[in-house]
């Protein structure tokens, strides 16, 4: 089979155009050739995260891949069958586990011969500057998933912060058997408002000045100061409140607001020092607000992860989103280049329509 030849400065031209591409390339069973990696960004080529991720899937897929080390901007990999089902990952800084579980989620929508995956992951960081955080996962993205027929999970038994990272976490994957067993995802109406819930993790060293509770104690003030969710009492709001021994100081949260039909997160949010614990809560808010005010249906973080399911699946599928981000439209470029598919991506008021019509 010939190499699928993928320009890694198409689109938003970073990190996620490697970890994409490498996922189909095992999901769709196309090789790939992929140049100019992360070409777009400073410095250029491959970070640990995504050499961990490669190396994962080659073992996962017993697949070929070349040479590759930090900072190498063009590669070959080629899927091939009877890898590994439970895999050892050691992340040595503070790496995300989520985008490398992204990598994998991707590349194991549809297998006929893999019943289960799970990742162990020693290491690495949970709440990081522009990654999701498991927790956002398993309670939107995920929840998303399962709708469709798609199980993930990670189990996290520890967090980890930048620049040590020390987590300690597991993703369990189960493929989906057939592809015509994926459900449809329709949702053009959020419903009603139920909850809000999410989590603060804090580092150990704050639960003295009681830091997390403070950064709870200013996200239920302030969503009863707006008239999308003045009526929430406290039993409205469950948010998890964590202390743990970390390797280094640290803060992430992460709320979602779960409607009817729907649930819309904020991803992932750091505490900072010398920012207080009640703007810490403020900004939260003003995410949760940012992202539900409106009638979009999916958050602007979740919205392309799920487009590999959209697209995979033989029945129509449509979702409203606030705004069409750039991981959105490169995500939607780099399917069509191994899984051609007519969609509707149009504005609508004051948001925008994705759908990708039925296969029949």
């Amino acid at each position: 089979m010939e190499y699928l030849s993928i320009d890694g400065t198409m689109g938003e031209g970073g990190g996620s155009i490697t970890r994409l591409a490498a996922g189909f390339s095992i999901l769709f069973n196309q090789p790939i050739h992929l140049k100019n990696i992360r070409a777009n960004r400073s410095p250029p080529g491959l970070r640990l995260q995504h050499q961990l991720g490669l190396e994962s899937l080659q073992k996962l897929s017993n697949g070929e891949l070349s040479s590759i080390e930090v900072g190498t901007t063009d590669l070959k990999f080629a899927p091939g069958t009877g890898g590994e089902n439970t895999l050892d990952v050691n992340i040595k800084t503070a790496g995300s586990i989520a985008l490398l579980s992204q990598t994998i989620q991707t590349a194991f929508i549809h297998s006929n011969s893999v019943k289960s995956i799970k990742i162990n992951y020693i290491g690495g960081g949970t709440f990081g500057r522009g990654a999701p955080d498991p927790y956002y996962l398993n309670n939107v993205t995920y929840r998303f998933f399962s709708q469709m027929g798609y199980k993930c999970h990670i189990d996290v038994k520890k967090n980890g912060y930048y620049p040590k990272g020390g987590a300690m976490a597991s993703l369990t994957i189960e493929p989906i058997r057939n592809v015509s067993d994926l459900k449809p995802l329709v949702i053009t109406d959020k419903g009603d408002l139920h909850k809000i819930c999410g989590i603060i993790s804090c580092s150990e060293n704050l639960q003295k000045p009681k830091v997390a509770e403070r950064i709870y104690q200013s996200i239920f003030e302030n969503l009863r100061k707006h008239p999308h969710y003045f009526h929430l009492s406290e039993e409205d709001v469950q948010i998890d409140l964590l202390y743990e021994r970390t390797l280094n100081p640290g803060v992430g949260l992460s709320i979602w607001a779960n409607y009817d039909h729907t649930v819309i997160g904020t991803g992932t949010l750091l505490g900072k020092q010398g920012v207080p614990s009640e703007k810490v809560g403020k900004n939260a808010v003003d995410h949760l607000i940012h992202e539900t005010v409106n009638s979009a249906t999916v958050d602007s973080y979740a919205a392309d992860q799920l487009i590999p399911l959209m697209v995979m699946c033989p029945s129509e599928s449509k979702i409203l989103v606030r705004e069409v981000t750039s991981h959105l439209k490169t995500n939607i470029d780099l399917l069509q280049q191994f899984h051609p598919r007519n969609y509707i991506l149009k504005k609508e008021g004051d948001l925008w329509v994705l759908q990708y019509k039925s296969w029949n």
